[in-house]
């Protein structure tokens, strides 16, 4: 590859990021008509025309966007390190969440969240659909800290609520912390795909 060929896509990659990021940042027929003209005009060192409509930046921004968590509510208080958080849990963990305002293409949903199970036991998730509840069950044993990332087929446009209960006991989280849980719920991220 040719040196210019190289500095010539990073610094396209660099005017199409701004361009979309501009694109999503600014609302109006103007500004789609302005960055779709730009983008329209670039080009690659192969000679192949970008083309990134407003709406396909749009939606880009949509599929990285998280459904937000208004309340919590039956854990201890949430701990933080860094990017990290976290819930100690003695029963249940319940999550209201904000119903997402996606476009129609958005018709499946991705939980992520890492946990952390004190004693064996199973950890039965109900993630509400309006008022219709979907059950998961992850059977864990003691000491296992682990992932749960899949798409679901569930609207986010409808989805309410997120409750996570188990069946095992608290136990004392060490001899010089008095509190009690059965499991720890970290990182959960609940997105549109």
């Amino acid at each position: 590859m040719k040196k210019r060929d190289f500095f010539g896509g990073f610094f396209l990659g660099i005017i199409v990021g701004v361009t979309s990021f501009s694109a999503l940042q600014y609302s109006g027929s103007a500004q789609k008509t302005e960055v779709d003209a730009v983008q329209g005009m670039q080009k690659i060192p192969n000679d192949k025309t970008i083309k990134v409509s407003s709406e396909d930046a749009r939606l880009h921004k949509l599929s990285q966007a998280e459904i937000k968590i208004t309340h919590v509510s039956n854990p201890y208080p949430e701990e933080k390190s860094g990017d990290n958080w976290w819930y100690w849990v003695k029963d249940e963990i319940v999550f209201q969440l904000e119903p997402f305002d996606v476009s129609s293409e958005m018709k499946k949903t991705r939980l992520f969240f890492e946990y952390g199970i004190h004693g064996n036991q199973q950890l039965t998730i109900y993630l509400w659909e309006k008022n219709e509840p979907h059950k998961i069950v992850l059977n864990t044993k003691n000491g296992e800290r682990s992932v749960y990332n899949k798409v679901l087929d569930i609207s986010p446009a409808s989805l309410t609520k997120l409750i996570i209960v188990t069946n095992g006991a608290a136990k004392p989280l060490s001899k010089t912390d008095s509190r009690r849980a059965a499991y720890t719920i970290s990182n959960l991220k609940v997105t549109p795909v």
